[in-house]
């Protein structure tokens, strides 16, 4: 008997069918390409957050130190007549100084990056006594061989604490009239720059805090920025410094007197070669305004060249301002640091 043996014959796929499959894996690379860089800040925003507790856990306490090292320097630095300028409900119309100062930034030495919190000490001649905060005091963590991830820097202001000491028509007299005044602080943590070259041999803490073992040409800044204040990323150029700029409250549309708002911050008209307010319009960023309040910026909101910038801000601005009782003008100022950082932390001192 013949046995008959079938071939079966393997049909290939089609041209079409070859181009549908490519195509689908196309769109599965781009649906991935577009979901890993959200996975990635989000996962370094969690870190961020995490991080920057622990560094503001740190901060706050090598700053509470300098009691220790230097008895009475919140309450010397308080009592100088030169922390700032007084804020006022408005000069000429009658109305009374209000005694809380702008926000003051603590000197940073160029060649080292230390920064320094001057104090008004009696038995020194001249007056002024500097406190220095080295890089190294400065970066988180401070670990033997980690490598640190964040830098602190700080604001500082005196602050009224309604007592009624407010005088009609004049700033007040140094010294006497600040004796239950506190200090308040706004502590930016910021990550340090991911593109910091660091040499072999050498780590990144060494390189980044300017340790003499590492060659001058090696040396980089935890945050650097051009001569205009651009944040470099690299570490390279000049330290980069928190900035203030002048802001304005405004709560009805200079356009239209039917629209309210709270939500906006009003930057300078002419900014001139400052890049201040390019800085601080960033959505993310953080700015604390003179009266203690900090802001995350949820919008930056197209204007036309000749019109006043602003930013949505959140939260809100503070429900006891009121431009219909005179009183918005309080409102004057923002600090911040020309990179978003990853924690802010207010941090009061009763001296």
């Amino acid at each position: 008997m013949m046995h008959m043996h079938t071939r079966r014959s393997h049909r290939a796929f089609s041209l079409i069918e070859v181009m549908i499959a490519v195509l689908i894996l196309a769109l599965g690379l781009l649906g991935l390409g577009a979901v890993f860089p959200v996975v990635i800040r989000q996962q370094r925003q969690g870190t961020d957050a995490t991080m920057g507790v622990l560094a503001s856990n740190a901060t706050q306490a090598i700053l509470s130190n300098l009691e220790s090292i230097d008895s009475g320097a919140w309450r010397r630095w308080r009592d100088q007549p030169s922390t700032g300028q007084y804020g006022s409900l408005g000069l000429g119309t009658g109305n009374q100084y209000l005694l809380q100062t702008e926000w003051m930034l603590p000197e940073v030495d160029e060649r080292t990056g230390a920064t320094f919190l001057a104090l008004n000490n009696p038995n020194t001649s001249p007056l002024n006594e500097l406190i220095p905060l080295n890089i190294r005091d400065r970066i988180f963590p401070l670990a033997q061989g980690a490598d640190p991830q964040f830098v602190w820097d700080f604001a500082i202001q005196r602050v009224h604490d309604g007592d009624n000491r407010i005088i009609p028509g004049s700033p007040p007299a140094p010294n006497a009239t600040f004796n239950n005044d506190s200090v308040r602080l706004a502590i930016f943590i910021r990550r340090i720059d991911q593109r910091i070259r660091v040499p072999q041999g050498s780590t990144l803490q060494q390189v980044v805090s300017r340790q003499p073992s590492v060659p001058a040409a090696d040396h980089r800044w935890p945050v650097g920025a051009d001569d205009d204040g651009v944040p470099t990323g690299d570490g390279n150029g000049v330290y980069s410094e928190p900035r203030t700029v002048h802001v304005e409250a405004r709560f009805v549309d200079p356009n239209d007197a039917n629209i309210t708002f709270r939500d906006r911050l009003y930057g300078p008209i002419t900014q001139g070669t400052d890049p201040s307010w390019r800085f601080a319009a960033q959505v993310g960023q953080k700015l604390v305004d003179n009266l203690g309040n900090l802001y995350t910026v949820v919008s930056v909101p197209p204007v036309a060249p000749a019109d006043q910038p602003y930013v949505k801000v959140s939260p809100s601005l503070p429900s006891h301002l009121n431009q219909a009782e005179n009183n918005a003008g309080l409102l004057t100022q923002v600090v911040f640091t020309p990179q978003i950082p990853a924690d802010v932390i207010l941090w009061t001192v009763k001296p």
